[in-house]
């Protein structure tokens, strides 16, 4: 058996490649470990969370909150389409934190609805790491 780990050291980025992130990641037949040493905000707080093993350094923090899109567009067809599509980006992150955290209701509205920061300690108690290090 191979073990492969991923160190996470991010503010976050752009929600659609993350997604590809995860997809990957869930492809790989050996035990994936992600490592966060630092922070994992945003969308890297989500890849933090699809590891098989979720290992966090004392000091690091994880953050969640809504996805943002950039909804600019001139033509309120595009506005609309683009819309439809972040809600169903929405809702795979929110199943994301529902099946692999313990977070509690409210605080899985907090996430969506603001920003939820987390120690390396919160992070353990609520199920978003597995361990310290």
């Amino acid at each position: 058996m191979c073990i492969r780990d991923r160190w996470i050291n991010s503010p976050g980025g752009d929600v659609t490649n993350g997604i590809a992130i995860i997809d990957s990641i869930r492809t790989i037949r050996s035990p994936v470990v992600t490592i966060t040493i630092g922070e994992a905000c945003s969308m890297t707080a989500f890849i933090f969370i699809v590891g098989d093993k979720r290992i966090i350094t004392k000091n690091s923090i994880i953050m969640f909150h809504p996805i943002s899109g950039g909804v600019n567009d001139d033509y309120i067809s595009f506005t609309k389409d683009r819309i439809k599509g972040l809600e169903y980006i929405d809702k795979i992150t929110n199943d994301i934190l529902k099946k692999r955290t313990k977070l509690t209701k409210k605080e899985i509205e907090k996430a969506r609805k603001g920003e939820l920061w987390l120690t390396a300690e919160m992070a353990l108690k609520k199920g978003v790491a597995d361990s310290i290090l």
